[in-house]
């Protein structure tokens, strides 16, 4: 049974690949004796870039039982990586590693199964995954009791966001906000646990609830920062805000409105229905024209 604690706050690449093997033991253990983790690190890399290579390591390992190699052998079939693309064994080996407590293997098993709605089967790799410890599985067990407990969904994402998935953070950062009545503080914890895993989005929206003073004092310096940061990791929303910001009449040190018109139009390209007809509004044609020629250099 798995205990949880309320509270708020491929083809896979090979940097993928190798970090799903990076928490295993030193030495891989099967009936013919032991396999050094480096070895399927280094296959797990070759996997894409030299998959014939790779498997020649790969599939003795995992047909001796090696949960790892199992994992990697089903991308294999999966994705048609020296191997002719079978999904009736892709199946085959993921289950294989799951079973064998592979935390990875199970995820991949879980996803497959809510696609393909199978409940039972969906139920089953969910909590192999949380058993696991993998955060994703803690999500897609949250995803699972949104809509029918919030509270509980609420529970699961915060475990998964303490586990290290950023994503956790905005979708329980969602929840807050969709509750009665919406908690904004709560919201802000949230997305400022996942700021600081590095998420972009969350970088944008908590400088947003800075700037707009949701959830927390308005307190513009810290939203510019946040913002910038957003924008440096390629976050659109980020960027749209930013632009506003540096737009406003009433901007501080960082008003520079050809800039923030810049900003803006290159954010609008990959959100939909967005326009920087506000932003445009307030500026002269000089700034207008400065900030579509910056734009075009972005």
């Amino acid at each position: 049974m798995i205990v949880v604690r309320r509270f708020f706050g491929v083809v896979i690449c090979a940097v993928a690949l190798v970090a799903a093997l990076g928490a295993g033991q030193g030495r891989a253990q099967s009936d013919g004796g032991t396999t050094p983790v480096a070895d399927f690190q280094t296959a797990a890399a070759e996997l894409v870039t030299d998959p014939e290579k790779a498997l020649k390591v790969i599939e003795p390992a995992a047909r001796a039982g090696v949960a790892e190699a199992q994992f990697l052998l089903a991308i294999a079939y999966r994705d048609g990586l020296g191997r002719g693309a079978d999904a009736r064994l892709s199946r085959e080996w993921f289950g294989k590693a799951a079973e064998q407590g592979h935390g990875p293997a199970a995820v991949v098993l879980a996803e497959d199964a809510l696609q393909s709605g199978q409940s039972e089967a969906a139920t089953k790799w969910i909590e192999a995954a949380m058993s696991a410890g993998e955060s994703r599985g803690f999500a897609l067990k949250a995803e699972s009791l949104r809509a029918n407990d919030p509270g509980s969904a609420a529970v699961f994402l915060g475990v998964a966001l303490g586990l290290g998935d950023a994503q956790a953070g905005l979708a329980l950062a969602d929840l807050a906000l969709a509750s009665s009545p919406p908690d904004p503080g709560a919201a802000r914890s949230a997305l400022a646990q996942a700021a600081a895993l590095g998420s972009a989005r969350a970088l944008a929206r908590l400088g947003i609830a800075y700037r707009d003073g949701f959830g927390t004092a308005p307190d513009p310096v810290v939203a510019f920062a946040l913002l910038q940061e957003a924008l440096s990791l390629g976050d659109p929303e980020g960027a749209r805000a930013l632009g506003e910001m540096m737009s406003a009449e009433d901007a501080g040190y960082w008003r520079n409105p050809s800039l923030g018109l810049a900003y803006c139009l290159w954010a609008i390209k990959s959100l939909d229905g967005a326009n920087c007809d506000e932003i445009r509004a307030g500026l002269s044609a000089q700034e207008i024209a400065e900030g579509e020629a910056l734009a075009k250099d972005f």
